[in-house]
């Protein structure tokens, strides 16, 4: 009975693997002038000043913030706005 579980279980997770497996390509194809920007980029960010201008941007957020039904697993409100707070301040 216990081997029978065991072997069941083993199954079960060699087949759902298989169901989820993936290829390690990304799903962007860089062309050769985007790949040698972006490796000057990362070797060397600092001569790549950012450029700030004074215009406002707006840009939607919409948190969904879910749990259970006897109240756990919520996200406090708190958090949420600090950390719309700190985006604020960021961007």
């Amino acid at each position: 009975m216990n081997l029978n579980v065991i072997l069941l279980c083993c199954i079960f997770f060699v087949l759902n693997a298989s169901l989820f497996a993936q290829t390690l390509q990304c799903g962007t194809n860089f062309s050769s002038s985007d790949l040698k920007w972006l490796r000057n980029f990362q070797q060397n960010p600092q001569s790549y000043p950012l450029v700030k201008r004074n215009v406002q941007r707006y840009v939607p957020i919409k948190a969904h913030i879910v749990g259970d039904d006897s109240g756990d697993g919520y996200y406090s409100l708190e958090y949420l706005f600090q950390a719309v707070c700190q985006l604020n301040k960021d961007y």
